[in-house]
C-alpha cells in the first residue's frame, strides 16, 4: 500500500471478517447509540468503528493511476501568486496526498512540510504546540522561509474542542498550504467552517467533483461543482436539489 501510494496511486484496502450474530448485534447497538450523540459524536462513532474493524483476513489491495486534467499545476501556480491561499481535503492515503501535492505544484521543496497524525487529544495538542513552537522559533511562515500542513481526518476528529480548534487553526493560519487526508464528507464542511468562523475578512471558495464534496462546497462562501473527466456525481445532485 505505501508502495503504492509513494507513486501517487489512489489506493484500496479489500479485507473481510466473519462476526457471530451475537457479537454484532451489541455492537451495533453501540454505534447506534454513538451516532445518535449530539455531543462529540464523531470520536465516539471512531472509537466503534476501531472495536469492529479488527482481526480481518486480507483479500488484496488495488491501486489506480487518477492522472492531473490540464493545466492543474498551472493553475493552483496562478491562484497561489494572487495570493489565494489554497487548501486540499481528500480522502487519499497520506502518501498519495503529498505525492500528488508535488506532481501539481501545489508544495515544493522549499516548504517545510508538517505532518499530523495524531489518535488521541492529548497527542494532538501536543504535536500542535511542537509545531507552533518550531514555528516561532525558526520564522517559518516568513516569504522566504514557507511551510505546509498535512493533517489527517483521524487527527481532525480529536479536534472538537475549542481549545483545540483554537491551537490547529494558529498553526494553520501561516501555513503557505493545507493538506487534509483521509476525510470525511463532513470534515471537508468543518474545516471550511473553521476558516469561516475564524478569519472573517476572508472569502472561502470551495470546489468538487464528486457527491463527497456537496457538504464543503454548499459551506462555502462561493461554490463550485465541476463536471470533469471523474463523472458529474456533484451536478447532478445540485440539479436535483434545485428541483
Amino acid at each position: 500500500m505505501n508502495i503504492y501510494a509513494n507513486k501517487g496511486l489512489r489506493t484500496l484496502l479489500l479485507a473481510k471478517r466473519v462476526i457471530p450474530r451475537e457479537l454484532f448485534d451489541k455492537w451495533n447497538e453501540k454505534y447506534m447509540q454513538a451516532s445518535c450523540l449530539i455531543k462529540d459524536r464523531d470520536a465516539a462513532m471512531a472509537e466503534c468503528q476501531e472495536e469492529i474493524e479488527k482481526d480481518m483476513d486480507i483479500i488484496g489491495a488495488t491501486a489506480i493511476e487518477d492522472k492531473l486534467q490540464d493545466k492543474v499545476g498551472e493553475t493552483i501556480s496562478s491562484l497561489k501568486e494572487a495570493g489565494i491561499k489554497v487548501w486540499v481535503l481528500t480522502g487519499d492515503k497520506v502518501e498519495t496526498a503529498i505525492n500528488i501535492g508535488f506532481s501539481c505544484k501545489l508544495l515544493d521543496k522549499k516548504q517545510k512540510i508538517f505532518e499530523v497524525d495524531c489518535r488521541e487529544t492529548e497527542a494532538l495538542m501536543s504535536r500542535l504546540h511542537e509545531i507552533e513552537k518550531e514555528i516561532i522559533a525558526k520564522n517559518y511562515g516568513s516569504e522566504d522561509r514557507p511551510y505546509a500542513m498535512v493533517i489527517t481526518g483521524q487527527s481532525l476528529i480529536n479536534c472538537e474542542t475549542e481549545a483545540a480548534q483554537n491551537k490547529l487553526y494558529s498553526v494553520f493560519k501561516k501555513a503557505r498550504v493545507v493538506v487534509a487526508c483521509r476525510v470525511s464528507p463532513k470534515q471537508k464542511k468543518d474545516i471550511v467552517e473553521l476558516v469561516k468562523s475564524r478569519v472573517h475578512n476572508a472569502v472561502t471558495l470551495a470546489i468538487g467533483d464528486g457527491a463527497n464534496d456537496v457538504n464543503m462546497i454548499t459551506a462555502a462562501h462561493v461554490g463550485v461543482g465541476i463536471r470533469g473527466l471523474e463523472g458529474y456525481q456533484v451536478i447532478s445532485i445540485f440539479l436535483k436539489s434545485n428541483k
